[in-house]
């Protein structure tokens, strides 16, 4: 029998998680890197390309030279995108995996500029992430829209994108200052109040934000008005600031300043804020009228905290978000089923049309809020916006001025003068 020989480098030999079916070169962490640091230094992405071919044969040359200033970052893409996910951060490792998990592997330390405000290698050394101890430093993952890492020549053609990463008890102080000076993460926040208060899990207006190990209390103050929270964010005031708590309670929702956003169906900037409900599951639909579809394209895009489903025998079941922090994901629970209509009246509510077509129906509450949300539509990002339209054409509701109009008319709200302007605005630009 003839005997069979499989070279060192076959995918045959080598186990399936490491880089691509089997183990990497040497020299892909490197090559990766020089991708990743590249996008921070290039004008534009044909620059980018060609900062790669020039040096991946002598990549150490070119982070000496980004390390001593002989070439210097330009205000790009990325570095715009990099400082709207880490605006208080003055130091960051720049992350990159090469196993098919894409979970860290090594790193590169970057420093902000006082100067310019831009990102800049900090150290020529590429270290690797040991898997026994935590991530180093709180940073950003170099990532392609892939569901694996590229091989580098592979890579350094596709379009780079950055994910935060958050080390654990690291980064709570840093949260706090976030939440101060960011009106979405105060969104998020009134939201995740909203769920303590249908939970009954808020006292004395006084809410406790985890970012493992540590936690930050806040005081909640509410608006008197009647969209506050659901579309004008609480007020929120720090009062004790922990980076290691002692103290682990178990309430009925936890509130998680540090959860990923991979679950959702918009991008959290410049982190993702959500609630964790006690012994939740994931809920199964049954119904056939497309009611799955709508609950999620409502609860993952954040557009509203919580969705009732009002059902033909006068109950209404609720549903919401929790978070799972060891498994990492968002997923949609019921917080009740079965419950009394009369009961929830304040909770944005839809039944299905009679047709059967998806069309879901509005009750009094949630036209209000939809009412509040069109002011809005200015200070909206493009993706908050694409997913309130998606909403009203659930409703019925086209995208021309007219249906807009007629139809909050006929739901007994009728649109001023400015609301149309606002209306009229978007729709045209």
């Amino acid at each position: 029998m003839t005997q069979i020989s499989v070279p060192i480098d076959s995918r045959l030999r080598n186990p399936k998680d490491s880089y691509g079916y089997g183990a990497y070169q040497d020299s892909y962490p490197r090559l990766l890197m020089l991708v990743a640091v590249a996008a921070l230094y290039a004008k534009d992405k044909n620059e980018q390309l060609d900062i790669y071919r020039m040096h991946r044969k002598n990549s150490s040359a070119f982070f000496t030279a980004c390390v001593d200033g002989s070439i210097e970052p330009f205000e790009n893409r990325v570095q715009n995108l990099i400082n709207r996910q880490c605006a208080k951060s003055t130091r960051l490792s720049l992350y990159i995996g090469i196993r098919r998990d894409r979970k860290p592997t090594h790193y590169m330390s970057l420093v902000k500029s006082v100067e310019t405000g831009l990102w800049r290698l900090r150290s020529t050394k590429l270290s690797a992430v040991r898997s026994d101890k935590r991530l180093p430093r709180d940073g950003i993952q170099a990532l392609w829209k892939t569901d694996y890492t590229p091989l580098p020549e592979i890579a350094c053609e596709l379009t780079i994108y950055f994910s935060r990463i958050l080390v654990e008890g690291s980064g709570i102080y840093e949260m706090v200052s976030e939440i101060e000076d960011s009106p979405e993460l105060q969104h998020q926040l009134s939201h995740c109040t909203m769920v303590c208060e249908l939970f009954s899990n808020l006292r004395n207006n006084i809410m406790t934000v985890r970012c493992s190990p540590g936690k930050a209390v806040f005081r909640v103050r509410h608006h008197d008005r009647e969209d506050s929270g659901f579309v004008t964010p609480y007020d929120f005031e720090p009062m004790q600031v922990s980076p290691y708590a002692r103290r682990v309670e178990k309430p009925n929702v936890i509130v998680w300043g540090n959860a990923l956003s991979d679950s959702l169906r918009v991008r959290q900037i410049p982190r993702s804020i959500q609630p964790q409900i006690r012994n939740a599951q994931q809920h199964s639909f049954k119904t056939d009228d497309r009611e799955d579809e709508f609950v999620s394209d409502v609860l993952l895009s954040r557009l509203l905290p919580f969705v009732g489903i009002t059902r033909n025998d006068g109950t209404v079941d609720v549903f919401g978000l929790s978070y799972s922090p060891d498994d990492r994901k968002t997923i949609i629970t019921a917080y009740g089923l079965g419950r009394r209509e009369a009961s929830f009246t304040m909770i944005p509510s839809f039944r299905a049309a009679v047709n059967g077509n998806g069309r879901r129906v509005p009750n009094y509450r949630s036209v209000e809020i939809l009412k509040h949300m069109l002011l809005q539509l200015d200070e909206m990002t493009g993706e908050q916006r694409y997913w309130l339209m998606r909403l009203f054409r659930w409703l019925g509701v086209q995208s021309n001025l007219d249906a807009f109009v007629t139809m909050f008319s006929f739901w007994c709200h009728p649109l001023s003068d400015e609301d149309i302007g606002i209306l009229r605005r978007y729709l045209e630009s």
